[in-house]
């Protein structure tokens, strides 16, 4: 049976994984061509799960953001590995920079071999406090077959400054940075 939603709390959630993922196309403005989805997480339909940012706070105040992170990307990465795509999907994945030590790297290299490029977006929230332990997971996606994204580039200065030492594969602009200069 289904589970009671009104049940479920935050622990439930995530120890039992009842994230769902929804995917939001990338796609190259000169062809139109879908290049890549990014992965978006979401809790049960109905539940006060239901909005990343309820589960955000709920797992940040629960202590488990680090689990909450974890979960929503193998979740990901597991719901992708069913789509009927031929070979070469592109996944972009979030990840805290205050999480990303415990990323599934095995999971990165399966989905790899699977057809699956998985690129890891390092959020800009906290991109500072561990530069060698980020930088230490960097390198590690990369020698299991993923590559690393800096997202929200430019809404504060610390990626900018870190985008030396990280030598981000994509740079994901912030909405802010380029929101005036629309034509």
């Amino acid at each position: 049976t289904a589970p009671d939603h009104a049940e479920i709390d935050i622990h439930d959630l995530i120890d039992r994984r009842l994230i769902r993922t929804v995917f939001q196309p990338l796609v190259d403005l000169a062809t139109g061509a879908v290049v890549a989805h990014e992965a978006l997480s979401r809790g049960p339909v109905g539940s006060p799960w239901e909005s990343p940012v309820a589960m955000l706070d709920a797992a940040a105040a629960a202590g488990r953001l680090a689990d909450l992170d974890e979960a929503c990307r193998l979740v990901a990465i597991d719901t992708i590995a069913g789509w009927p795509f031929e070979r070469d999907v592109t996944l972009f994945v979030n990840a805290e920079p205050a999480a990303v030590s415990r990323l599934s790297f095995e999971a990165v290299a399966a989905a790899r071999e699977r057809g699956t490029s998985i690129v890891v977006e390092l959020t800009e929230r906290e991109l500072g406090n561990d530069v060698a332990a980020m930088l230490a997971a960097s390198e590690r996606i990369r020698d299991h077959g993923g590559r690393v994204a800096l997202d929200d580039v430019g809404a504060d200065p610390t990626s900018l400054a870190m985008m030396p030492l990280v030598r981000p594969d994509v740079v994901k602009l912030d909405m802010g940075v380029i929101r005036h200069y629309a034509p």
